[in-house]
């Protein structure tokens, strides 16, 4: 039987097939995925973005054969949009779960509407990802940038790293309403300090009115709040206690829900979503909240709000729609509570 192709899925990013093999019996023997860049035409794909699927691919493999991390294996790996598909492209294991947020807010069968059992899943998934994030400390860096690998796919310093070009992509969108809106991307870094990583797409884009001068002074201020942690490493993310700590360390780009394969009991199966992987300073890396433990400190994406209240006798206060999928600031504070005392 011949394999069996499902999609496209589309991300913000990328583009997805999921292929299934299948063996004499007719029964699928394995399946794999593949991840194709949505900017991987010919006329748009360039150095940069080749250089971090290779570096992606070879962090995954890194990480599967030198941590106990679980990231999916890399089957084959192409950075060339000449080839046979005509695009650049990764391919992986399919890894079989749900994604964080279907377990974190009970929607599985398993779950649904048993509060009790949701909190202790959540107890279990946070003390699983603290100790896989923990690992990642062994990958520290004297400066901040994307991995970079000799021929023999050995990780040997920092380079260069990926970030949006938001003016350039701007500047194309405007007046021009028929044109792909495609990502474009630039090149950053390497930096030398935490403060430089901050301010580098600030140095990029020089503002032009007054009112941007003003909000560019106010950011470079908030920046020179930011305190870098220090001292000698974690004796669980090193074994080693004595050791000072390098300023940067290998950090997952964008730890999100959707990132995160679970199994329903709360088991971590896959770490997902590598794409654009750097050393980022301690304040941004391994041991830093995911998003989704500091969504109230977001209040353009945080939907959760407070139950009308309503005086007595008037019924049975309904809980806001948005709340089904969010977390109240005083549960977030105990989940971020928790993880803190898990890390340290």
């Amino acid at each position: 039987r011949l394999p069996h192709i499902d999609g496209p899925l589309f991300g913000s990013a990328h583009v997805f097939y999921s292929i299934k093999f299948f063996d004499s019996n007719d029964d699928e023997a394995s399946k794999w995925m593949m991840k194709i860049p949505i900017n991987g035409t010919p006329d748009i794909w360039d150095e940069l973005s080749a250089e971090t699927l290779l570096t992606e691919a070879l962090v995954l493999y890194t990480l599967r054969t030198e941590t106990r991390i679980p990231v999916p294996a890399i089957i084959d790996a192409d950075s060339s949009p000449h080839n046979e598909i005509h695009a650049p492209y990764l391919i992986m294991e399919y890894v079989t779960g749900l994604t964080l947020d279907k377990v974190w807010f009970g929607e599985d069968d398993e779950h649904e509407g048993d509060k009790t059992g949701i909190r202790a899943t959540r107890s279990k998934i946070l003390k699983n990802l603290a100790q896989e994030m923990l690992q990642l400390g062994k990958y520290e860096f004297k400066n901040g940038g994307a991995p970079v690998f000799d021929g023999g796919g050995i990780l040997i310093g920092v380079g260069p790293c990926r970030e949006f070009n938001i003016q350039a992509m701007i500047n194309q969108w405007l007046g021009n309403d028929d044109c792909e809106k495609v990502p474009l991307y630039t090149a950053v870094g390497p930096f030398g300090d935490a403060r430089e990583t901050y301010t580098a797409l600030l140095d990029r884009f020089p503002c032009e009115t007054e009112a941007t001068m003003g909000v560019d002074k106010l950011l470079r201020l908030l920046i020179s709040f930011i305190c870098e942690p220090s001292g000698p490493s974690s004796a669980k993310g090193k074994g080693i206690g004595s050791k000072q700590r390098r300023k940067f360390v290998l950090t997952h780009p964008d730890l999100s829900m959707r990132h995160i394969i679970v199994s329903k009991e709360g088991g971590i199966k896959a770490i997902v979503g590598w794409d654009g992987v750097y050393a980022a300073p301690r304040s941004l890396g391994n041991e830093a909240f995911s998003p989704w433990l500091v969504r109230d400190f977001n209040t353009a994406t945080w939907r959760w709000r407070p139950s009308p209240v309503l005086w007595k006798g008037k019924g049975r206060c309904k809980e806001p729609e948005g709340n089904r999928y969010e977390d109240a600031p005083w549960i977030l504070k105990e989940l971020r509570d928790e993880y803190v005392g898990i890390i340290q």
